[in-house]
């Protein structure tokens, strides 16, 4: 497993595409390159929509998205629905979304639940909504604070297991 961060030097990528020809298809022709030395390529993408996430749809065979069952996120969810229908149409055929992963959940208030049931009713007929979901936990975010993944700093913890939980169910639907 190979592994390459990002850094504070990628904010500039979206001004550096924008004047290039073919910009859309950077990040694709470096990822179809690489194709053949691994069985996955992950692009993490920060929640925006701009050239860099552009890049990443228009490179990927299929899309994980991660929501967080708040008002605020579905909305963010339903406009990256419709750019990556537009992408679909105009850019990548191929691209399928895998599924809408729900994180940072916190199962013990109403909100959520009413926001994923929603969700569920919505979209789930349409598109894969993940059975895992990612429980909310400080923890997550000290992970930030310290470099380490979740997996180095809180291990027996339950958005760990959470995510043994999804590999499973990920591998489970042959994605």
């Amino acid at each position: 497993m190979d592994f390459i961060p990002s850094n504070f030097e990628l904010s500039g990528v979206s001004t550096a595409l924008t004047s290039l020809s073919n910009r859309e298809f950077i990040l694709k022709s470096i990822v179809d390159s690489l194709r053949g030395e691994y069985d996955y390529i992950l692009i993490d993408c920060l929640p925006s929509l701009g050239l860099v996430a552009i890049n990443s749809l228009v490179a990927a065979d299929g899309v994980i998205i991660p929501c967080h069952p708040a008002y605020l996120s579905t909305k963010g969810l339903n406009i990256l629905l419709r750019t990556i229908a537009k992408t679909r149409r105009s850019l990548n055929p191929q691209l399928v979304i895998d599924g809408i992963l729900l994180t940072c959940v916190d199962v013990h208030t109403k909100n959520a639940k009413e926001i994923m049931q929603a969700l569920r009713d919505d979209l789930g007929t349409s598109v894969r909504i993940f059975d895992t979901v990612i429980p909310r936990s400080v923890r997550v975010a000290e992970c930030s604070n310290i470099g380490k993944s979740i997996y180095r700093h809180n291990p027996s913890g339950r958005v760990a297991a959470a995510y043994e939980d999804l590999i499973d169910e990920v591998l489970s639907y042959g994605i």
